[in-house]
């Protein structure tokens, strides 16, 4: 391992750490933030109280006391969430220290499966309204504002100034991921099985395209729709939505059968363990949803025809059976890009690290 590449596996170990961090930074942050939310809001009932003035009507009463006595912090999930993701991360650095085609072909599939999920908790964390954490659902609006102006004024600033820092670290690291698989696998390329699977994995799209159409003008035969009624508008709102999904489907295809092209080919089979674990996540959630949010479910709490609130009763088993083959092909193309990495005759003949006794 070259001085240069034996600094960047080092530096990947940052990714655990991060994670770890970052889970603690806003445990504590949150922690202290809500205290002295809670204090504040204890010391305004007892300054009312003791001149006689409660303004507040009794719900609101009801509800900050409750939340000063046991409110919790919205955003301990997340924080869980970035503890409990740092061993996946260990688990990729260490396949990332290893050296060989196979483990840095996992540690990094695993890096950028991870990646998005880390990314959009970042998100949701720094957009989380009403003082982010310390907010919790309350019906009085007068109890609404008494919790967001208890807030610290230090707390929305640092919380961003935190999460800013995390995401521009996250950013460095990442690229220092990709560069070391690149500079590892750029004699590497990925099994002909794996390229195999996956290019034929975009042709789920099409054929869910199809069934969805053929469902619509099917329900809209049986449902006899022959003027512009709410059925009619339904009607527009399902064709809409059914292109929605050819459109999504389309893209990840096309995302697909490039990946599956630079696998085959040496200096650019990296992208495709990187492109499929950014992928996955994305893809297999647009699978779910396809499967469970299916064209007809604005239907479901109208006013219409049964045919156009389910669908023909041939459509709902035909889609599922489609998006499991979809589902099970998608995988397998992965575990095969990761097992069916086998060690090049450059690996095998690396002395070994514990060599035997004379």
């Amino acid at each position: 391992m070259s001085a240069e590449s034996a600094r960047g596996a080092a530096g990947t170990f940052s990714l655990p750490i991060q994670a770890a961090a970052l889970g603690l930074i806003i445990i504590v942050m949150d922690h202290v933030a809500l205290g002295a939310t809670q204090s504040d809001i204890l010391q305004l009932f007892r300054e009312l109280r003791a001149e006689d003035n409660m303004w507040l009507d009794a719900s609101a009463q009801e509800e900050l006391q409750r939340f000063a006595e046991s409110g919790t912090t919205g955003t301990l999930p997340f924080a869980i969430f970035f503890l409990a993701v740092a061993p996946l991360y260990a688990f990729a650095t260490i396949g990332l220290r290893r050296g060989t085609h196979r483990s840095t072909a996992a540690g990094l599939f695993l890096t950028n499966t991870l990646t998005p999920v880390y990314l959009v908790a970042l998100v949701i964390v720094s957009r989380w309204e009403y003082g982010g954490a310390l907010y919790e659902y309350v019906s009085s609006s007068d109890a609404e504002l008494i919790i967001d102006s208890s807030t610290p004024d230090w707390y929305i600033p640092v919380r961003f100034a935190v999460l800013g820092a995390a995401a521009m670290a996250y950013a460095v690291t990442a690229f220092t991921v990709a560069r070391l698989a690149a500079a590892r696998l750029r004699d590497w390329t990925a099994p002909r099985g794996a390229a195999l699977l996956l290019g034929h994995v975009p042709l789920a799209g099409p054929i869910i395209t199809v069934l969805g159409f053929a469902a619509i003008d099917q329900a809209y035969r049986i449902s006899g729709i022959k003027v512009a009624t709410v059925e009619q508008g339904y009607f527009a709102m399902t064709t809409e939505a059914a292109w929605w999904y050819a459109t999504l489907f389309a893209v990840a295809g096309v995302i697909m059968w490039a990946l599956a092209w630079c696998g085959r080919h040496a200096g650019r089979a990296h992208l495709l363990p990187a492109g499929l674990g950014i992928l996955t996540a994305p893809f297999l959630l647009l699978l779910l949803m396809a499967s469970v949010f299916t064209p007809f479910d604005n239907g479901v709490y109208e006013d219409v025809a049964d045919v156009l609130g389910t669908g023909p009763v041939w459509y709902v088993p035909a889609l599922l059976t489609q998006t499991s083959l979809t589902t099970v092909t998608f995988v397998a193309s992965i575990a095969v890009t990761l097992l069916g990495t086998r060690r090049t005759s450059s690996e095998r003949d690396l002395p070994s690290a514990n060599p035997a006794p004379s």
